[in-house]
């Protein structure tokens, strides 16, 4: 688990240690600390800006990336191959497209433009994506690697704010 401290460093916290360890923090203008987007591993982090994943931190500190276009990275799979990734919505579009990002190729591999905010399952094979405003989900969707739907639910009458996966194919 990471998490930026008070002071804005970030303080990373790894199975079996007793005490976190210490990273440098994400530069921001102002007073904001910046956004821990995903844990690649206990020294290597990828950092945004609340919009958009700008960069990556290690122990030696802070390095500004691009990537082959704009994105903010949602999540990461087990074996650490693909990056779940929120592209930029175009001109009057409301939300933009989703997408599966393969940092080795410097690709968008896969994308869908129905969903938003794609999370691995603990499988690596399936992702949950959520569509909605205000912390309120209108549908949920179970998608492969290929972000194909295999399962959709709309929700009606009721408010859902949080999905998440209970085991490698249960929500």
């Amino acid at each position: 688990i990471a998490w930026v401290a008070k002071d804005r460093t970030i303080r990373v916290l790894t199975s079996g240690t007793p005490e976190p360890a210490v990273l440098p923090g994400i530069p921001m203008p102002g007073e904001s600390a910046g956004t821990i987007d995903a844990v690649l591993d206990a020294d290597h982090l990828l950092v945004g800006d609340y919009t958009r994943t700008t960069g990556e931190i290690t122990p030696a500190g802070f390095e500004e990336r691009t990537w082959s276009e704009p994105m903010w990275v949602s999540d990461v799979s087990p074996d650490g191959e693909l990056w779940a990734v929120d592209l930029p919505a175009g001109a009057n579009e409301q939300f933009g497209c989703a997408g599966l990002y393969h940092p080795g190729a410097d690709a968008v591999v896969a994308r869908t433009c129905d969903t938003s905010y794609l999370r691995f399952a603990p499988d690596g094979q399936h992702l949950l994506g959520s569509r909605g405003d205000n912390n309120m989900v209108g549908e949920a969707q179970v998608l492969d690697l290929d972000l194909q739907r295999v399962w959709s639910s709309r929700v009606s009458g009721a408010v859902v704010s949080r999905l998440s996966w209970a085991g490698d194919d249960d929500l």
